[in-house]
């Protein structure tokens, strides 16, 4: 039994204007790509990471209290002390680069 061939770019009939190739016609139905996929998944990581550190206050016990539940205690102490020497040093950083004319023991 022979299959039936698969139309090719040039024999697909044209389905938008006729000012445009029947080619052309058919990428435009897909509105499906990884290049879209991956620009809404990055639109996605900055809002929810800007969401996150407008809102660190109130979210950084809350997260730390599921971490608790999930890796336990001292796993979480291991994670909040990587944590805080790396914001020690990004403070220490933005201290030398930009001078120091705030009060460290000031509350912001």
């Amino acid at each position: 039994m022979d299959k039936p061939a698969l139309p090719v770019a040039s024999q697909a009939p044209a389905v938008a204007g006729a000012d445009e190739s029947p080619a052309t016609a058919g990428l435009q139905r897909r509105w499906f790509t990884w290049k879209r996929l991956f620009a809404f998944m990055l639109v996605l990581f900055v809002v929810v990471t800007g969401y996150a550190y407008a809102n660190k206050d109130t979210l950084s016990p809350q997260v730390a209290d599921f971490s608790r539940r999930i890796i336990g205690d001292e796993n979480t102490a291991r994670v909040e002390s990587w944590f805080f020497r790396v914001q020690d040093q990004a403070d220490q950083l933005k201290y030398r680069l930009f001078g120091g004319n705030t009060n460290p023991f000031g509350h912001s």
